[in-house]
């Protein structure tokens, strides 16, 4: 055989060649097969000894026999399908195909008269024809992906994993693995706690095992990582705990796929592992998300992000990429991580249109005239000062940043014609006892006064702690781990409430759709989580002793802070709003007497603008009935 006719061969079975030929070689080779069917049948029916009549009926039938099996298996598309992922309905196309051809061939000949083949022929013909036809496609699938791919990843080591959970995401990442020429992974079979699947096969693979015969498996098989692969399904976080754990005692290396909503709108695959991080191991099990947005929310309009440099402002975002907004533009006061943010999107998304925009959101003429450029259809505001501590020292910036930022850009937007604006709160806005707190919870009244019946939709969306955010509790004690120090936790009982990063950032679109105006929405973030359990996690992941002393030093409660944080006051009841882990809410007619917003408002100026603060505190404290600490201000 030439090298051309080996190198089109390898390129036909290796999946190379273009749909056309493809197509063509495919219909070829079922002519040839189908053929070949009525040969054998025909001899098997007659021991060899064939009629004459019989031979020249095959000769004369043979054309439009061939002709009608061709335009049957188009008109049922056998051909435009990818066979290196047939599954069981392209077998009932090859089915539908061949049962087709055989009823018409035997309806004709009825038709005709004269010779014809007799009832064992045919059904000989189907069955040969099925079988064959059926192993070309799927005979091929596994011979690409068991010899011919495997021969393209080269001969470097691969690793030996098993992936824990045999369900939906198990059986992808299997999958992917094998039929990925790049794929690093070599799997070896699936690890499941139904110990009465052991034995059984799942996407070709046999189930080894459950997590508790772990140590034999991993020696057995001689296993370099294992891959957790338990999806969306319940109690995800115990199995994975567990599994770390397990891991972490043999030596092994845990890895784990990559988020439903880290993959989604990006290049990334399920063979493309992350490390296991605390977000998995804490965080609630959620139902896997619905991640339709109406077509003209975001498709083809102007957003704008501000605080696009920040963790939610930039996932936020990452997010919006997915749902092609006309233009995206990255607002924000720190030119490093605004210029990090837009080379990161401009990478992964290089089709659409983002934009970079330096401005302070406190300052008027500044908004005004990036408003009155970009002309912006929703606004996501996520500028924000946050960290609770520093804002206790620095008042005046808190209320100047937060309070009169939110006011510019929400009294700007308004007189652009922005479609929707949606605001970032916190749960911190709740019974405030902090000035960043109190600050979120004025803007909240804030937005809500700004809206009316007509023009701009102001939304708050309000929630708690996000996991892995810039200067928040993980990242702090990763520091402190990295150094050989303590992790230092405020108090046993301090809890908070979690979510991931994507997680947060997706429903706070969701709730900027559901919004008609001026609603205050919160996310649900499932039970609130003590701080000290989320030590002895990042303790245990780095192989120490939680219990040991000294491990973590309890440090008090500083200013402003709280022993436990709530999504919602005695004043405010949630109520449904259409999406299932977005709320919306409500005043329960109980709200205590504040100082009027817009009054307050006004003073506020004033304030900031004498740097009084004193009067910044009162205001903030009249107007949201904060309570704050003592040691309050500088």
């Amino acid at each position: 055989m030439s090298d051309l006719a080996i190198q089109h061969l390898r390129g036909f079975l290796t999946g190379r060649v273009r749909p056309n030929g493809m197509r063509v070689l495919l219909a070829l080779m079922d002519a040839m097969i189908f053929n070949a069917c009525v040969v054998v049948a025909i001899l098997l029916h007659f021991d060899g000894g064939v009629p004459v009549e019989y031979w020249n009926l095959w000769v004369a039938s043979a054309w439009w026999v061939t002709a009608t099996l061709l335009l049957v298996s188009f008109l049922l598309g056998l051909y435009n399908r990818i066979w290196q992922y047939a599954s069981l309905e392209a077998a009932l196309t090859i089915f539908a195909s061949v049962t087709g051809t055989v009823l018409t061939f035997a309806i004709i000949m009825g038709a005709l008269g004269g010779t014809h083949y007799p009832l064992g022929v045919l059904v000989m013909v189907w069955s040969f024809s099925m079988l064959a036809i059926g192993a070309t496609r799927f005979g091929w699938r596994m011979f690409r992906t068991r010899v011919l791919l495997n021969s393209d990843r080269g001969n470097g080591k691969r690793s030996r994993v098993a992936a824990y959970g045999a369900g939906r995401a198990g059986v992808m990442f299997a999958r992917e693995a094998e039929q990925d020429p790049q794929s690093p992974y070599d799997v070896v079979g699936f690890i499941h706690d139904d110990i009465a699947l052991k034995g059984m096969y799942a996407a070709g693979y046999k189930i080894l095992g459950t997590s508790e015969q772990l140590p034999e498996i991993a020696r057995t098989y001689n296993l370099d990582e294992i891959v957790v692969a338990v999806g969306c399904e319940a109690n995800s976080e115990q199995k994975l705990q567990q599994i770390v754990r397990s891991g972490a005692a043999l030596g092994l290396k845990v890895r784990t796929l990559p988020r439903l909503l880290e993959m989604v709108g990006s290049q990334r695959s399920a063979t493309q592992l992350r490390d296991i991080d605390v977000s998995d191991l804490l965080r609630h099990s959620p139902s896997c998300p619905n991640l339709d947005l109406p077509h003209d929310y975001i498709s083809g309009r102007t957003v704008l992000v501000t605080g696009a440099g920040g963790s939610i402002g930039s996932e936020i975002c990452r997010q919006l990429c997915r749902y092609n907004p006309g233009r995206l533009l990255l607002l924000g006061r720190g030119e490093n991580r605004i210029h990090k943010t837009y080379y990161e999107l401009r990478d992964r998304f290089p089709h659409l249109k983002t934009e970079p925009v330096i401005c302070n959101i406190a300052s008027p003429p500044a908004v005004e005239d990036v408003l009155r450029r970009h002309r912006p259809d929703v606004i996501f505001h996520t500028a924000a000062h946050k960290h609770v501590f520093l804002m206790e020292r620095n008042p005046v910036e808190a209320a100047d940043n937060n309070v009169l930022g939110t006011a510019t850009l929400a009294d700007l937007a308004k007189k652009s014609g922005v479609d929707r604006f949606v605001l970032i709160s916190t749960d911190k806005a709740t019974e405030p006892t902090s000035v960043m707190g109190a600050t979120k919870a004025f803007c909240e009244r804030l937005v809500a006064r700004k809206n009316g019946s007509k023009g701009t939709k102001f939304i708050a969306v309000r929630f708690g702690n996000v996991l892995g955010s810039a200067g928040s509790v993980v990242p702090i004690f990763q520091a402190l781990m990295a150094q050989n120090k303590p992790l230092t936790v405020t108090d046993p009982e301090a809890d908070r409430y979690f979510m991931t990063i994507e997680e947060a950032s997706f429903l706070v679109l969701q709730a900027g759709a559901l919004g008609h105006g001026g609603e205050v929405f919160v996310l649900d973030m499932g039970e609130p989580v003590k701080i000290v359990e989320i030590a002895r996690t990042i303790l245990r992941m780095h192989g120490k002793d939680p219990d040991e002393p000294g491990a973590i030093n309890f440090i008090g409660l500083r200013p402003g802070e709280k022993l436990h944080e709530r999504l919602v006051n005695p004043h405010e009841e949630l109520v449904d709003s259409g999406y299932p882990r977005v709320r919306e809410i409500r005043t329960n007619g109980q709200v205590p007497d504040c100082m009027d917003i817009d009054l307050a408002l006004g003073e506020m100026r004033q304030a900031v603008q004498n740097r009084d603060e004193a009067r910044v505190l009162d205001i903030l404290a009249r107007s949201t009935n904060a309570q704050f600490n003592e040691e309050t201000g500088g």
